[in-house]
C-alpha cells in the first residue's frame, strides 16, 4: 500500500513540475520588454522616462522609418507605431509613405507570429480622413494585440500594433 502511495506522490510531483515548466515557457515567450526590442532594432534615439521607468522609445532605422514604442509601467509593451521618417501624420497627401511589404517586413521582425497569438478577426475600418475622405484602414485582432494599418494615396502612412490588457 506505501509503495503505490510513493508512486502516486512521485506522479504528481512529477506532473506538478511539467506544468511549471509549461507555464513558465508560455510566459517567457509571450514576454516582450525594451531589450527585446533593443535586440532586434538596436539602441534608440530617444528614451523618455518617468522616474527610473521607460516610457517611450523611438528608433530610428535605415533613414527610411521611425519606430515608436510606449511601454506600461510594468516595463511590457503598451502600443507601438511604425511610420516613414519624417511623417508628422498631418495631411494624407503630404504624408510621407512607405510600401506595405517594408512594413510588414519590420512588423514580422517586431512582432512575431508566436508573439500575437491566434488570429481573431480581419476588419476593414471604414473611417473618414477630412477633409477628403482618402485614406482607410484594415486592422487584425489576435489573442494578444491587434495590427492597425493606415492607407492613403501612394502607399502605408503608419501601422499601429497595441497589446491586449491580459
Amino acid at each position: 500500500m506505501s509503495l503505490d502511495r510513493s508512486l502516486q506522490t512521485t506522479a504528481v510531483l512529477r506532473c506538478g513540475v511539467f506544468v511549471a515548466v509549461l507555464l513558465f515557457v508560455s510566459v517567457t515567450v509571450r514576454a516582450q520588454t525594451s531589450s527585446t526590442f533593443h535586440t532586434r532594432l538596436g539602441e534608440p534615439a530617444e528614451v523618455i522616462k518617468k522616474g527610473a521607468l521607460v516610457t517611450r522609445e523611438r528608433f530610428e532605422l535605415d533613414g527610411e522609418l521611425t519606430v515608436i514604442i510606449d511601454y506600461r509601467d510594468s516595463g511590457s509593451p503598451d502600443k507601438l507605431r511604425i511610420l516613414p521618417r519624417g511623417s508628422k501624420l498631418l495631411d494624407v497627401h503630404s504624408d510621407p509613405t512607405v510600401s506595405l511589404d517594408t512594413f510588414r517586413g519590420l512588423l514580422h521582425l517586431l512582432v512575431q507570429k508566436g508573439d500575437r497569438g491566434k488570429s481573431v478577426m480581419l476588419s476593414f475600418i471604414n473611417i473618414i480622413c477630412l477633409p477628403k475622405n482618402d485614406c482607410a484602414g484594415v486592422s487584425e485582432t489576435f489573442e494578444n494585440l491587434t495590427i492597425y494599418y493606415n492607407y492613403g494615396r501612394t502607399g502605408m502612412r503608419y501601422v499601429d500594433v497595441t497589446w491586449t490588457n491580459k
